[in-house]
């Protein structure tokens, strides 16, 4: 078998990304709103297990839930070799790829801080939707074919005033507009993934070998630093892995309050934290190493088992260093939950890979793929309007669906309106990535 030619689709990339929206975007608060169910029917044994294997575990340990955003994280990794193939092969240069990604990053940040905020009126409410669009669509090639331009600094002057004015009205409203930030911290899903997703691109045309070093170094540092710490504040944590008294808990403190807002930070109750983002470089790293693999394998079957095997090492050593006093903590992104999800994970997509791209069974994908193909887009709508697109089945099934089974009837009424627009749009040949 030969390599896959640039810019051609792994349906296991794909069908992983919509399994994992599946999952998120009924409830962003836990899967299919199967907490409320439990809330509901408290005696219900079944319901009980549901709601917690689909709500975040308390500190240590893993839910189903605590899976999602290492998968996102994962995909981005797995996803970076295959765009750079791409613009590759129809010309781009480095310095347009680096653009590209810093604007990718700076666009993921800004959205983020969005996702955050109290939303008072319609203006505010369509600001990450004029982001989406202005950056997600190829608004400035389309400008600069207008304007004839033809030069490579040109077209990379144009991307980066761009990105600016679009970037620079949603940074300059905030800004000007504090108070609807409330108290915020940088612990969100996009503003992580913007921050790790540059330093994670330098590393995308390096061999797997210097990517993998580069991972097992971040995880290094940053459990190391926690350990520093533990050790040398006073009066000493009883652990360096304490909600509330550990190394990115103190770096939090002092660092956002410098940042402009209207209220002063205040301890992240979940234990979520800005240096979050240094370990989430890593499972980048292992999901680009991943994503190359597959694009450029000449025995996919082979190379299935080869995930496999490398998933399981990655699963055991969390394990291993689980036992060995480095808890598995998602929200600290402690490296023995870095090694165990990425594991896990990639053993998920490794058996995508097998029945999808090396079976070649892709039409049960099909409904996963197309809800995966917007996934900024359908994300940002589960934010925001979520109540908006529970609104009208709420009215036109009131009094027909039973209370004590409504929070799952809504969630998945949710996810079919969210489906149904994502299908749409992609048999329009509609796709909006930043």
């Amino acid at each position: 078998m030969s390599s896959r030619s640039a810019g051609s689709r792994i349906v296991a990339i794909d069908a992983l990304r919509g399994l994992v929206m599946m999952l998120l975007l009924p409830d962003l608060s836990g899967g299919f709103s199967l907490y409320r169910m439990a809330e509901l029917h408290p005696q219900g044994a079944v319901w009980q297990a549901l709601g917690r294997q689909f709500t975040h575990a308390a500190w240590a340990g893993a839910h189903v839930w605590d899976f999602v955003m290492p998968g996102f994280v994962l995909l981005v990794g797995a996803s970076m070799p295959l765009s750079v193939m791409a613009r590759r092969a129809r010309g781009d240069t480095t310095a347009q790829l680096r653009l590209h990604a810093a604007i990718r990053s700076l666009a993921l940040v800004v959205l983020g801080l969005l996702a955050t905020r109290s939303v008072p009126d319609y203006f505010e409410n369509a600001m990450p939707y004029l982001v989406i669009l202005g950056i997600g669509l190829p608004c400035s090639a389309w400008l600069g074919r207008r304007l004839g331009l033809r030069t490579v600094a040109a077209r990379l002057a144009l991307d980066a005033a761009w990105a600016a004015l679009v970037l620079g009205v949603a940074l300059g409203w905030m800004l000007t507009n504090l108070e609807g930030s409330g108290a915020y911290d940088l612990g969100q899903i996009l503003i992580l993934l913007g921050l790790a997703y540059l330093p994670a691109f330098l590393m995308v045309e390096r061999g797997s070998l210097a990517q993998a070093a580069v991972a097992v170094g971040i995880l290094a540092a940053y459990g190391g630093a926690f350990f520093i710490y533990a050790a040398t504040v006073v009066p000493p944590p009883a652990s360096p892995w304490i909600n509330g008294a550990n190394f990115a808990a103190a770096v939090d403190r002092a660092f956002l309050n410098e940042l402009p807002r209207a209220l002063p930070y205040q301890d992240e109750p979940h234990g979520y934290h800005t240096l979050q983002f240094v370990p989430l470089i890593a499972t980048m790293l292992a999901g680009m190493i991943a994503g190359r693999a597959m694009a450029l394998s000449t025995d996919r079957a082979a190379l299935a088992w080869r995930m496999a095997v490398v998933a399981a090492g990655l699963v055991a050593g969390g394990l291993v260093l689980g036992a060995l006093g480095i808890p598995v903590i998602k929200s600290l992104w402690t490296p023995s939950w870095a090694l165990l999800s990425t594991g896990l994970l990639l053993l998920v997509l490794a058996v995508l890979y097998r029945a999808c791209d090396v079976a070649g069974h892709v039409r049960w994908a099909l409904p996963f793929t197309i809800l995966g193909s917007n996934a900024v887009l359908l994300y940002m709508m589960a934010v925001h309007d979520r109540w908006r697109l529970a609104g009208p089945w709420r009215r036109l099934l009131a009094g027909v669906v039973p209370a004590d089974w409504w929070p799952l009837a809504e969630a998945l009424l949710v996810l079919a309106t969210l489906w149904l627009l994502a299908w749409l749009l992609a048999r329009r040949r509609l796709f909006i990535r930043l």
